[in-house]
């Protein structure tokens, strides 16, 4: 059984089951220790799969065999703590803490401590679902325990839940050196995909910029060699959940070669490009694809779109205006610019490029409308002047900005907003403000000046 910890607190999965197969065909029936155990075990495996109903029977029988052996409490510790999470795991909170609250007084110690700690995250797990008030704060002590206890190995048998709690803990700034450790030693996956605080192996920024992260480092891309590695992880970036064709990927990038010699030119970019990122496993080849692993690489257009679509529904059910801030906070503090900045666009990056684009456009120009219909001309006019920082040929922007100054009036002010928009729009695009821009300054004294 010690074997088997050590290959689960590794992430050995694999060679967990092995055990518990050699376990399962040696077990005697008529040895309740021997039930107690494989059963314990294989509860707790299947709790790690998801498949929580079945570890509970599990844990039945292993509690079932525990007392039939008359085995003392120190050996049933670890089922008990078993069954504590699994109950969290099924939402049954309650009973979990319960249960745990009435085994307490058998221990002392460490295993006490243990015992604590999964009442203490039934009670928060509770607290989380029913979005408590309290949540953050119960979470908060919660973790501390965990962190002074040193306890890396917390409730193992429930990976799923411990990633969300820590996820949740990240964003609050919780525990971060403790719990950012803990989750690199366990290889714990994200339960959200493009959660900006988890531990990422590899973070790749490509708004405004290109900018790659690996275990929050820096790494820095020059040279020719790094060239079609660098375009090879762009075409992974833009490409619907990052996933991509390998002769669609040879064509855009060795138009020119023969199938063969663009075969094995995809297979070198594909080397140095796991090079480039220190991770082997960030990107996959099966099936004739390409594709990012979303357990292991974080995107910031893909995270960035992702949110956008959750906060234009936010807009879309008229928050109350603090929200709108924050949600404004978030668009321009996050979208540093347009995909891949100032790289020459391709074939593969302009319809990514624009759809991304224009969904920032509309959000801006939403928060900005919302504004306008509570008549808070300051608050819509500071949308519309950082929608204008991001893209300065934006004329409904300088209109949105016009009909904030005039409702202010500020006539010079909306002059000056509607010569800026007509300066730019003639130096840039060799077009003239639209009639529904110059309608809105006619009666304006020296609008045409």
């Amino acid at each position: 059984m010690n074997l088997i910890n050590v290959f689960r607190a590794a992430g050995d999965d694999k060679q967990a089951r092995t055990l518990l197969d050699r376990l399962d065909t040696e077990c005697n029936p008529a040895r309740p220790t021997q039930v107690c155990i494989l059963m314990s075990q294989r509860g707790m495996q299947f709790a790690r799969d998801g498949r929580y109903r079945e570890a509970l029977a599990a844990n039945d029988a292993s509690l079932v065999a525990a007392a039939a052996a008359q085995l003392p409490a120190s050996e049933r510790w670890d089922v008990w703590l078993a069954r504590g999470q699994i109950l969290i795991a099924l939402d049954r909170c309650e009973e979990a803490a319960a249960f745990m609250r009435e085994h307490a007084p058998k221990f002392s110690g460490v295993f006490l401590q243990a015992i604590a700690i999964v009442a203490a995250s039934a009670d928060t797990w509770a607290a989380r679902r029913e979005d408590a008030s309290d949540y953050v704060e119960r979470l908060r002590r919660c973790m501390e325990d965990v962190r002074l206890m040193g306890w890396t190995n917390y409730m193992t048998g429930i990976p799923l839940v411990v990633s969300q709690l820590w996820s949740d803990a990240l964003e609050h700034d919780i525990e971060r050196d403790f719990i950012v450790a803990a989750i690199r030693r366990r290889r714990l996956v994200p339960p959200v995909r493009y959660n900006p605080a988890w531990p990422w192996p590899v973070r790749v920024r490509v708004l405004g910029h290109v900018d790659i992260e690996c275990d929050d480092a820096p790494v820095r891309v020059a040279g020719k060699a790094q060239l079609k590695p660098l375009e090879l992880l762009k075409i992974l970036v833009m490409s619907p959940h990052h996933r991509v064709d390998e002769r669609q990927v040879e064509r855009w990038l060795w138009p020119e070669s023969a199938e063969d010699a663009a075969k094995a030119a995809l297979e070198v970019a594909i080397h140095r490009l796991r090079k480039l990122l220190r991770c082997d496993e960030a990107v996959r080849v099966a099936g004739g694809k390409l594709h990012l692993s979303p357990e292991h690489v974080w995107v910031d257009a893909a995270a960035f779109e992702d949110w956008l679509d959750y906060a234009q529904r936010q807009l879309d059910a008229q928050p109350k205006v603090p929200a709108a801030d924050l949600l404004a906070e978030r668009l321009f503090g996050d979208y540093r610019g347009q995909l891949f900045g100032d790289d020459s666009p391709t074939p593969w990056s302009i319809g990514p490029r624009e759809r991304l684009h224009n969904k920032f456009l509309q959000l801006a120009g939403g928060l900005g409308r919302f504004h306008e219909v509570h008549q808070d001309w300051a608050r819509a006019g500071a949308v519309y002047e950082r929608g204008l920082a991001q893209d300065q040929l934006a004329e409904d922007f300088y209109r949105g900005l016009i009909r904030c100054q005039i409702a202010r009036n500020e006539p010079a002010a909306a002059l000056h907003t509607f010569r800026r928009c007509r300066d730019v729009l003639s130096v840039v695009l060799g077009v003239v403000p639209a009639p529904a821009t110059r309608a809105l300054v006619a009666k304006i004294a020296g609008a045409g000046a």
